[in-house]
């Protein structure tokens, strides 16, 4: 009876994972002594497995029919053999594999309720980036004249790949290294992605990569989501995550969180696409049934994770919760105060750190560039398969490119009979005042075109094609950065990021105690025991304010003396950062107190000339616990009601913001804590208004998430740099153009 082997095959799917755009070779060498009259054929079947609900996706399946290598068995020969006896049967899977992947690109927008789920934040596997694979290799034997598929002596083999693409040098070195690293041993050229950049909790091979061109030392805005992509390994108690720790603008090491402890935010979850998270196993307690929610805990230990570590996907990890966090960390909502921050990887069950150290530098003034039209954000698609992102804040132009074919036609007037059709007897008019109506004299009627003319010339258009295309220019950036803007030029997906474009319009970081000259005090006042705190776990200005000892009544009612006018086409976002300790109780609001256009008459949520039922958009009746852990809130506002509805209630989401009572023209921000009376500690960081436009077009006054930030595929024409040696620095100017066409008549 025949037997097979498989005698060149891709790395096994527990040892990792496999490039798509190398070759992967898979060879079954198939011994009989009649192997080349009686099997002439071999079925190659590739089935790929769904990494979500770890099933076998049969309907997808590939089988592809190869003949035998024609020139193994002369080798063969020379040992010795018989060359009938041996029959090789090859396969190349990297070009099938490419067809099943492609890239993750998360959305830049948070909003995880109903129907939306919409997540930014923690971990998500990358889905379309790794794909595992099984192969059955059946030999097809010539029984009676006819090809049939051996059961018998077929082989199966299992592995995993992913969408990354090394450079010949990184092919080279990597080779190298898995040499010294084998010490002479056999090893596999296929496990670059096992030793450089799998991140495992059992790794002796020194820092991991991740899966970016990018330096390690990069600059962002204080509004910018970004991706780090990472190959992870893990087993069923040990798993690496990510932990990101913050520098303090002011000169501090390190971010308190206000209860002695270094502000550590850990990215051990995995997103569940439902709007819920990994209650348990890390990062590997993902996918499952999105029907029933039936998350499978029998999921591959190895695989590809997006982790979010932009400003914003920092931001919106908290916005609304206290302990997202295992050991209870409090959020980050401002960037104020903040000058960098660090993202590791480690072990869940130990302290080890696993990846290379990356640092964050924030740019403190990219909110207003983005409002001004100065910056353009672009996201692409690495050749390691992740997401790098820059922006380019140099300037940024946009306008929009027209071709259109053209032709002539005639177009000819509408007369019922021809002028001067009677030999000197018809003339336009009898008189220099009154028409000939006479239809046999060529009198007026209705037409088009002049009086004197049969006819005339008119060029149409036709097949009209708009684009919009824009150029973009860096800020100087230094040489560790030139492979990434390399990369940018030569990825088949890029994309610009556009949406809301906001303004900071107020903003009290209570840096000091309040006072009467910025704020109208309706209840109690400012004198507290507390002072102010330059230790609490501020993330805004120096100090937070304190207000309250736990005893007695200490309600504050505080509205700003500040005014700033109310555009009803526009949306306002309020946040606030607070906290409260002790024993305290009574409740908290955050909201805007209305005024009419006179700047003096207030506008409640009734219609009535009082401070009290403001617009609590943020905060309405709000029992915050007193655990001594921060807070972050906001609200959001556009437009005026119409008959029927309510004014200013407590609005959490820009899909569906509050409405201002009618003729309001300004608002004024206002907090109120230990309401109605109560005694407590409450302490607030900060409290910000923002004011958000959209830049599409025809959407005065409709907001949601889908315009709030999005992405827009465009490619790049063309580029050009400017190097300064004797900075050791360069700037790029980039040409893009929209890859969807504007619609147009036809």
């Amino acid at each position: 009876m025949a037997s097979t082997q498989l005698i060149q095959q891709p790395l096994e799917e527990d040892k990792g994972l496999i490039s798509a755009h190398e070759p992967i070779k898979l060879t079954l060498r198939l011994s009989d002594s009649t192997a080349i009259e009686n099997f002439p054929s071999c079925l190659f079947i590739i089935t790929p497995r769904n990494s979500r609900t770890n099933q076998y996706e049969y309907d997808n399946q590939v089988t592809i029919r190869v003949q035998p290598s024609i020139n193994v068995p002369n080798i063969l020969a020379a040992e010795g053999g018989n060359n009938a006896d041996i029959s090789d049967f090859a396969l190349d899977l990297s070009s099938i594999c490419r067809d099943y992947l492609s890239y993750d690109l998360r959305a830049c927008t948070q909003d995880t309720s109903e129907g939306v789920n919409r997540d930014i934040t923690q971990s998500m596997p990358s889905y379309n980036m790794f794909k595992e694979f099984s192969v059955t290799v059946r030999p097809e034997e010539l029984i009676s004249g006819v090809l049939t598929p051996n059961y018998d002596i077929q082989k199966i083999h299992k592995f995993k790949v992913a969408n990354v693409a090394f450079s010949h040098e990184e092919q080279h070195s990597l080779y190298i290294a898995n040499r010294l690293y084998q010490d002479g041993n056999t090893f596999d050229s296929n496990e670059g992605l096992l030793r450089a950049f799998t991140h495992s909790a059992d790794n002796t091979t020194g820092r991991q990569k991740y899966l970016t061109l990018k330096p390690n030392h990069r600059i962002i805005g204080t509004d910018e989501c970004e991706y780090i992509s990472i190959v992870a390994k893990g087993g069923e108690t040990n798993y690496p995550f990510a932990q990101i720790r913050f520098t303090r603008k002011d000169g501090g090491a390190n971010l308190s969180d206000g209860q002695g402890n270094t502000l550590a935010l850990n990215l051990n979850f995995s997103a569940q696409g439902n709007g819920s998270y990994s209650s348990s196993g890390g990062i590997y307690n993902w996918g499952g049934n999105p029907v029933n929610n039936d998350f499978n805990a029998n999921k591959p230990n190895l695989a590809v994770f997006q982790l979010g570590v932009g400003t914003r996907n920092i931001k919106e990890a908290f916005v609304g919760w206290t302990s997202r966090t295992e050991d209870g960390t409090p959020p980050i909502g401002d960037w104020s105060n903040i000058a960098s921050y660090t993202v590791k990887t480690f072990g869940s069950n130990d302290s080890k750190q696993i990846g290379q150290t990356l640092t964050y530098h924030i740019n403190h003034d990219s909110e207003n560039d983005k409002y001004f039209g100065k910056s353009v954000r672009f996201h692409w698609q690495n050749r390691l398969g992740g997401i790098d992102s820059y922006t380019f804040d140099g300037m940024a132009t946009e306008g929009i490119k027209v071709s259109s074919k053209m032709y002539e036609q005639s177009i000819y007037p509408q007369f019922t009979g021809q002028i001067g059709s009677s030999a000197g007897s018809a003339r336009l008019f009898t008189n220099s005042e009154t028409p000939n109506t006479s239809l046999k004299y060529g009198g007026l009627n209705n037409r088009i075109g002049g009086l004197t003319s049969d006819e005339y010339r008119s060029v149409s258009k036709s097949t009209v094609k708009a684009f919009r295309e824009g150029q973009a220019v860096s800020n100087p950036y230094p040489k560790q950065q030139q492979p990434m803007m390399e990369d940018l030029l030569s990825s088949p997906n890029v994309w610009v990021e556009r949406g809301w474009k906001g303004k900071e319009i107020f903003r009290d970081n209570f840096d000091a105690i309040p006072t009467s000259g910025s704020w109208n005090v309706r209840v109690g006042d400012f004198t507290t025991s507390g002072s102010v705190s330059s230790l609490d776990g501020h993330t805004a200005g120096t100090t937070v304010y304190i207000k309250g000892n736990n005893s007695g009544n200490d309600e504050l009612w505080v509205d700003s003396k500040k005014l700033f006018y109310y555009d009803p086409e526009k949306i306002y976002e309020v946040e606030v950062r607070v906290k409260r300790s002790g024993s305290g109780l009574g409740t908290t609001y955050c909201g805007l107190v209305g005024y009419a256009e006179n700047k003096t008459t207030r506008i409640s949520t009734a219609g009535a000339n009082t401070h009290s039922s403001a617009h609590y958009i943020t905060l309405s009746n709000y029992d915050q616990v007193s655990d001594d852990e921060w807070e972050v809130w906001r609200g959001y506002i556009s437009g005026h009601i119409s008959a029927g509805d309510t004014a200013g209630t407590q609005s959490n989401s820009p899909n569906f913001p509050a409405k201002a009572y009618t003729d309001i023209e300004y608002f004024a921000p206002q907090f109120i804590f230990h309401f109605d009376d109560k005694a407590g500690i409450s302490f607030i960081d900060y409290l910000v208004v923002r004011e958000y436009e959209s830049d599409l077009p025809m959407t005065s006054g409709w907001y949601s998430t889908l315009n709030k930030n999005y992405y827009v595929p465009v490619n790049i024409k063309d580029a050009s740099t400017s190097t300064f040696d004797s900075e050791n620095q360069s700037t790029m100017t980039i040409n893009y153009v929209e890859s969807k066409e504007k619609r147009t008549i036809q």
